[in-house]
């Protein structure tokens, strides 16, 4: 079985964590890339772990909301 990730940080979170992607496709329907990975019990544990991270979680607000305001200062 193959287990399709579409989000970035947490494709990024399974990397960190030692996981090997299969290979990286397109959805046909709507043409967004994602990465498939094995469908084992180690990556079904870590989607979970990443899930329940809320300092994580809010790390990635705060580096969403950093590269919002640099973009707004220098960009307009």
């Amino acid at each position: 079985m193959e287990k399709r990730i579409y989000s970035l940080n947490l494709v990024a979170w399974l990397k960190s964590k030692g996981h090997k992607q299969i290979e990286i496709k397109v959805d046909k329907e709507n043409n967004k890339k994602y990465y498939v990975f094995a469908e084992t019990d180690d990556v079904a544990r870590d989607i979970e772990e990443y899930r329940k991270n809320r300092e994580l979680h809010e790390f990635i607000r705060q580096f969403k909301e950093v590269k919002k305001e640099i973009k707004e200062e220098f960009h307009g």
